[in-house]
């Protein structure tokens, strides 16, 4: 089983920790962490300086499409920013995704 850390950007701290809860309660994650702070991006030929938070949820690949199919229904912005990436761990820690996305 291949355990991820999917990363997405949210405008606002208020959408992140919708998006986090949301994403936890459908059991698609394990669990969330929530940063923020200053972000720039070009956006249809304008560069724009907002506040971005990042959610970062830990769950399991073959969650990756439904996770995507409900952040994208939840969120604000045209094009989420939602990436993600393989993870290692602790024998404990990822039993622990494991067991809490079933």
């Amino acid at each position: 089983m291949t355990h991820v850390a999917v990363d997405i950007g949210a405008p606002g701290e208020r959408e992140a920790e919708r998006i986090s809860r949301a994403i936890v309660e459908e059991r698609l994650a394990a669990g969330t962490r929530l940063s923020g702070g200053p972000s720039h991006y070009h956006w249809e030929g304008t560069v724009y300086d907002e506040e971005y938070w990042t959610v970062r949820a830990f769950t399991v690949e073959e969650h990756f499409e439904a996770l995507c199919d409900l952040v994208r229904d939840l969120h604000s912005d045209d094009l989420p920013g939602i990436t993600y990436s393989e993870i290692g761990g602790t024998d404990e820690f990822l039993a622990w995704i494991t067991e809490e996305t079933r």
